[in-house]
């Protein structure tokens, strides 16, 4: 075993030109410090650009989305304003309906009532 270890004093120098190393694609191509390449980094600029344009789409979208739904509302609130007018109107119309049904009932039971009783009263008085 002591025979495979080598000595320090026994070691060749190793020329490190002549090893292979893998190829590392750099990022940092094309100027900065360290270099970088335009189609990877963007500036602060460019950045605070493209963050206040998508800012402004949002903002927009958002108030297309708010004017939709204010305008279903709207619908919605119109339509059930036609309907309860339209329930309140029939509401009202059955009520007179039935007034009136009621008026003619009384009248009629009021005319029938005497006549009734003076009937029953006949039938009973010959008994």
């Amino acid at each position: 075993m002591n025979d495979k270890i080598l000595k320090l004093h026994e070691a060749k120098p190793i020329n490190t030109d002549s090893l292979s190393t893998p190829h590392k694609k750099k990022d940092n191509i094309g100027g900065g410090e360290p270099p970088m390449s335009n189609d990877k980094y963007v500036t602060h600029e460019e950045l605070n650009h493209a963050v206040d344009k998508l800012d402004a789409k949002i903002d927009l979208s958002t108030e297309k989305l708010m004017h939709h739904v204010d305008d279903k509302f709207n619908e919605s609130k119109v339509d059930l304003t036609n309907k309860f007018s339209k329930n309140q109107s029939e509401i009202t119309s059955l009520k007179r309906d039935l007034k009136s049904n009621s008026d003619k009932l009384a009248w009629i039971v009021g005319i029938l009532s005497p006549i009734l009783t003076a009937v029953i009263l006949k039938l009973l008085h010959l008994s």
